[in-house]
């Protein structure tokens, strides 16, 4: 037999499953809520990253003006050095053009190198380099004392290496008194002074005593030898105008008479010194002793 349902069965049943479907699951409901707050959270951090990005565009502007900065500073410099290159070395030097010096007036400008390092030496000026600065040895004994004015200038030179720096003279004059002191048994070096390439004066045994160069004319003269050897070629300008000023400033001191005679070491012994190229150049010297001179002549009184 058929089952008959009454509507009011049918109802209440489809109330019910209607009521069953309207409820929602609650773990639906929480991932449906984190869904949504993921949602939110994907736009938070897509404004984030966006934000980001402008910063670190505008850093990376920054940073290409400072390169650009950087790269025209060092263009500039290069192109500095390229030019300080050009002139150096292809422009020709205003002080090779200086006229000499005359033996009157000492007016010439010099490059000169100490160690490598390039110096000018003023018109004028004489650096005259003490016992201290190339360490001489002190004398075995005590020395003769000069009496002034020296009446006589005696010019020789060493008959070894010349020297173009004050490190090379300084050598020079140490191996020369060790020379004269332990070869040949002297006090101490032989020289009243010596004068270089680099344009100095080194003191010797210096004006107020007697030397130990010329024998038999020591204690009536100044003994002024240039270092190097000048057979064959002539001393530089600056050594040349080293030993007139040192003259000049002699007779200004007293320490030379001011009608003093200026002798060429060959003149007084049996040597070649001071050299064949220097020996010319000191006959066109004021005070110069004529070579046809006697010797005899013109000795002062006192010898």
């Amino acid at each position: 037999m058929a089952t008959v349902h009454n509507s009011s069965t049918l109802s209440k049943s489809c109330q019910n499953n209607s009521n069953t479907n309207i409820k929602k699951d609650p773990v639906q409901l929480e991932i449906a809520e984190c869904e949504s707050d993921d949602s939110d959270s994907t736009d938070s951090d897509k404004a984030n990253k966006v934000t980001e990005s402008k910063k670190i565009g505008e850093k990376k502007m920054v940073i290409n003006k400072w390169h650009k900065v950087l790269l025209l500073m060092l263009c500039m410099i290069l192109s500095g050095a390229a030019l300080t290159f050009v002139i150096v070395n292809f422009y020709p030097n205003d002080n090779e053009d200086t006229p000499k010096a005359t033996l009157n007036k000492f007016s010439t400008v010099y490059n000169v190198t100490n160690n490598g390092v390039p110096f000018i030496i003023a018109p004028n000026h004489l650096r005259i380099v003490p016992r201290s600065e190339w360490l001489a040895q002190p004398p075995e004994a005590p020395l003769d004392v000069m009496t002034h004015p020296t009446p006589w200038v005696i010019i020789a030179h060493t008959a070894a290496e010349p020297c173009e720096s004050q490190s090379e003279c300084i050598l020079r004059v140490r191996l020369i008194q060790n020379y004269h002191v332990e070869s040949r048994g002297w006090y101490d070096i032989g020289y009243n002074f010596l004068v270089g390439g680099d344009g100095s004066a080194y003191y010797g045994r210096g004006w107020d005593y007697v030397g130990a160069h010329t024998k038999g004319y020591n204690n009536i003269s100044i003994g002024i030898s240039f270092i190097g050897t000048f057979n064959k070629e002539a001393p530089p300008q600056q050594q040349l105008d080293a030993c007139m000023k040192l003259i000049a400033l002699g007779v200004k001191e007293g320490k030379i008479a001011k009608d003093y005679k200026l002798l060429a070491h060959r003149q007084l012994m049996s040597t070649r010194s001071p050299g064949d190229k220097l020996y010319e150049i000191l006959k066109t010297w004021p005070h110069f002793v004529h070579e046809n001179t006697n010797v005899q002549d013109i000795l002062p009184k006192r010898i």
